[in-house]
């Protein structure tokens, strides 16, 4: 459990950085892609849907967005990513991208839509799509880096 826990706060406080710039707008989600891994990678629920919710919350708290937002998001994350394990871990490293894409957009316009269908403003950007995307292709780093760093041989 060290593992998921040092690894989740590492990538929340790099995800949380104050990096300015265009490069603020398209910063991966880094603490999305390792709660991926984790729910991937978990034989006995390594990673319970409850840390992933309260990964969600500290990230809105050190980020300012608003409450409950990314709990959502890594919650469904964390489902989806656990409920296609086994997909995710026979894929071919191409096949990995597309599903990581996939997965992440899926989630994030469901929830924006709704968002959108009762407040009546748009929170989808044309910069939340290349954010999926640097995020789809930042996943092989990320699970050849994890895969490494915390191995359990």
């Amino acid at each position: 459990m060290w593992r998921v826990i040092i690894s989740l706060g590492l990538s929340l406080i790099l995800s949380t950085l104050p990096i300015g710039g265009l490069w603020s707008t398209l910063f991966p989600h880094l603490a999305a892609l390792v709660l991926l891994y984790w729910a991937i990678n978990a034989q006995r629920l390594e990673c319970p849907l409850g840390i992933a919710f309260l990964v969600g919350l500290i990230f809105d708290w050190l980020s300012g967005g608003i409450y409950g937002l990314h709990s959502i998001t890594f919650v469904l994350v964390a489902i989806v990513a656990s409920r296609q394990s086994v997909y995710f871990q026979t894929a071919t490293p191409i096949q990995q991208i597309l599903r990581v894409f996939l997965v992440f957009s899926g989630i994030e316009i469901g929830i924006f839509g709704l968002i959108e269908l009762f407040t009546y403003e748009s929170l989808i950007a044309l910069s939340d799509i290349y954010r999926i995307i640097l995020t789809a292709l930042v996943w092989p780093a990320m699970r050849a880096t994890l895969s490494f760093t915390f191995s359990r041989g």
